[in-house]
């Protein structure tokens, strides 16, 4: 318990200071000076992304924490106890309609934590795709403002270079 217990509380300060990071950017993107409308589009959706991260963290946290605090954990210990004890005594016990509600039920929180733990995983792998996408797009520009301002350098020395043979001599 009380390393679920940390895992929460680490989560949770990781995402509050993700969201309040971003906001932060968010807030700046609105009132910062002026910039490419696709700088801005990445930016504002990078933000988005991963304050959408936090708060499924938060909700994650929230759900680890809450299997522990409600009992939730310590009902399923005790089943899997008495399942343990019951088969070390070579008996055969039937589930009573509750434990069997129970153990649905626990399954299916279970599988919603790991649904979470995807989902923070998806928009993980999301945000790095747009980020890797922007970055390429970034160079490749970069690459053509360089290739044109070797080309005009380049026109400039030839031009140079003729009117440096035009001139008489002195």
């Amino acid at each position: 318990m009380p390393v679920a217990m940390l895992l929460s509380v680490v989560l949770i300060l990781i995402a509050v200071f993700t969201i309040r990071s971003q906001c932060t950017q968010l807030r700046q993107l609105r009132t910062g000076p002026m910039m490419a409308s696709e700088d801005r589009r990445y930016l504002r959706n990078r933000c988005r992304r991963r304050i959408l991260n936090g708060l499924i963290m938060v909700a994650l946290a929230a759900m680890l924490s809450g299997s522990y605090l409600s009992g939730i954990e310590a009902r399923a210990n005790q089943m899997a106890a008495d399942a343990d004890a019951a088969r070390q005594a070579q008996i055969v016990r039937e589930l009573s309609p509750e434990e069997l509600e129970f153990r649905k039920f626990y399954s299916l929180y279970w599988i919603g934590i790991l649904g979470l733990l995807f989902l923070i995983m998806t928009v993980a792998v999301v945000d790095f795709w747009a980020t890797y996408r922007y970055a390429r797009s970034q160079l490749k520009r970069i690459r053509e403002d360089q290739q044109a301002m070797l080309r005009r350098d380049l026109e400039m020395y030839k031009q140079q270079k003729i009117n440096d043979r035009m001139r008489p001599n002195a």
